[in-house]
């Protein structure tokens, strides 16, 4: 899978995560993708972001031109591009950085490993514990009916909800999205089986890429999951207008 590939796969799996209380539309231009709201959205307009994988800040701010909003950019460069070099060349065009997380890729298989604990949440009983445990709703309650869109997984120990994750499809690769696990269980792994029931079904809906983002934890655990870094995403904003 080519960075760009991954990048259109992060864009819109990221997208579709954030579309849940109201559309958050990306659109291309040139190589310069654009995210932000819908028509429709009534509350507080969020932030405007802008992502590409050119590390070439004299054409980003070209095609940019003077933004008249609110704006982050994320700049994701390849892994031969000196992570250090491509900061200080966004840093002198007028950026600050914010944070930096790998790109990680794999294909979608059967890692072999089954935790009974870990199932996909397809009732509505499910859904709601794991909407009671993060405060937030992970996926749309009719999404429960649409594995072809996004699936939630869910660890649960008793009647308790302890860790979770979601794989949002992006044609034929799929997106992970907010891995997490209850602090007092991390480190048993939990967030391994989650990945590998997740990874199991992905494959089974004939998804051939999984991409995402990780943390400096997610950083340790991925890896020994079979993925691989293709690059890093570095997060600016504009230190001027």
């Amino acid at each position: 899978m080519t960075l760009e590939a991954a990048t259109e796969v992060f864009v819109q799996g990221f997208c579709f995560a954030r579309s849940l209380t109201s559309p958050y539309v990306p659109t291309l231009h040139g190589d310069l993708w654009v995210l932000q709201d819908g028509p429709g959205r009534k509350d507080v307009p969020r932030t405007v972001e802008i992502v590409t994988c050119n590390v070439d800040p004299d054409a980003v701010l070209k095609q940019l031109g003077r933004p008249r909003f609110r704006y982050a950019l994320a700049v994701i460069s390849g892994n031969g591009q000196p992570i250090e070099t491509v900061k200080d060349r966004f840093k002198g065009a007028g950026f600050r950085l914010l944070r930096r997380e790998p790109l990680f890729v794999r294909t979608c298989e059967d890692l072999g490993h089954a935790d009974a604990s870990v199932r996909r949440v397809v009732t509505a009983e499910d859904w709601k514990a794991v909407f009671r445990a993060s405060g937030r709703r992970q996926i749309a309650k009719e999404h429960l009916e649409r594995p072809d869109l996004v699936r939630l997984y869910a660890a649960f120990e008793g009647e308790a909800t302890i860790g979770w994750v979601k794989s949002v499809a992006v044609g034929r690769n799929s997106w992970v999205s907010n891995l997490y696990v209850e602090p007092e269980r991390r480190g048993k792994g939990l967030g391994f089986a989650l990945m590998a029931t997740m990874l199991r079904e992905d494959a089974e809906n004939g998804m051939e890429h999984s991409v995402l983002l990780a943390s400096n934890a997610g950083a340790r655990l991925y890896p020994r999951l079979g993925y691989r870094q293709v690059g890093m995403l570095l997060l600016f904003a504009p230190t001027r207008r």
